[in-house]
C-alpha cells in the first residue's frame, strides 16, 4: 500500500528503517543490505528523502566511520526536526500492522498452533527478549523462511521463540519467570488456547 503511495518498495523500506531507529546513522551498503535493494537504487532514493528533508546526510568522523565498519564516511540519519515525522511515523506503523496481519495468517498455516503473541517490536517495546512467541506443533524450517521474508519486508530484526505445549505447560506450573513476563507484558493476543482466560479470537492485550 505505502509503495503506492510512496511511489517505490525501496522509499518505503528505507523509511521504515530510519523512523524505526531514531537517532542511528547507517551508511549505503548497510541500507542495500536491509532493504535488499542495489546500491544505485538506495542512493537515489536516500537523495530524494534528503531532499524532502526527511533525512540528513554527514560526513562521519573517522571514529564514527570505524563503527560504522564503513570505508565510506558519508551517512545518513533521520532529522527529527523534520515537521511531519510524528505523522509519517503512525503512517507507516499502520501500514506496518496489514504487513502483521498477513504474517499471522501464514503462521497459523505452518501447524497445530496453540498459543501465538506478538511482543516486542509490534507493540513498541524495542528492547523486549523476543517479538514473537509460539506454542505448539510448527515446521521450525519453514517459520524459519517465513521470519527472514518478513524480516526484509519490516528492513529489520525479529526475534522469535518457539515452544511445545508441553513445555508450556511445565513453565506455567512451575511458574517459569521468562513466560510469565511475557504473558503479563504488552502484547498483542493472536491465538490463545492454553491460558485459563485465553480466547481464540485474536485481540490486543495490555499487560
Amino acid at each position: 500500500m505505502l509503495e503506492h503511495l510512496f511511489g517505490s518498495k525501496t522509499r518505503v523500506k528505507l523509511l521504515r528503517t530510519f523512523l524505526g531507529n531514531p537517532g542511528t546513522a547507517f551508511y549505503v551498503r548497510e541500507l542495500a543490505r536491509k532493504a535488499g535493494a542495489q546500491i544505485h537504487a538506495i542512493r537515489r532514493e536516500l537523495g530524494n528523502l534528503e531532499g524532502l528533508g526527511i533525512i540528513r546526510g554527514g560526513e562521519a568522523s573517522a571514529e564514527d566511520a570505524k563503527e560504522l565498519r564503513s570505508r565510506m564516511r558519508r551517512y545518513y540519519r533521520l532529522d527529527e526536526e523534520f515537521s511531519l515525522v510524528s505523522e509519517l511515523r503512525a503512517l507507516v506503523l499502520r501500514s506496518q500492522f496489514l504487513l502483521e496481519e498477513e504474517f499471522k495468517r501464514r503462521v497459523k498455516r505452518l501447524g497445530n498452533i496453540r498459543y501465538l503473541v506478538l511482543l516486542g517490536i509490534f507493540v513498541g517495546v524495542e528492547d523486549a527478549v523476543t517479538d514473537v512467541f509460539i506454542v505448539g506443533k510448527v515446521n521450525r524450517q519453514l517459520l524459519a523462511r517465513l521470519m527472514r521474508q518478513f524480516e526484509r519486508e519490516l528492513a529489520r530484526s525479529v526475534n522469535y521463540t518457539v515452544m511445545s505445549e508441553k513445555e508450556f505447560r511445565y513453565r506455567w506450573d512451575v511458574g517459569d519467570r521468562f513466560l510469565y513476563g511475557l504473558l503479563e507484558g504488552k502484547r498483542i493476543s493472536v491465538i490463545d488456547e492454553l491460558t485459563p482466560t485465553g480466547k481464540s479470537a485474536a485481540e490486543a492485550v495490555v499487560g
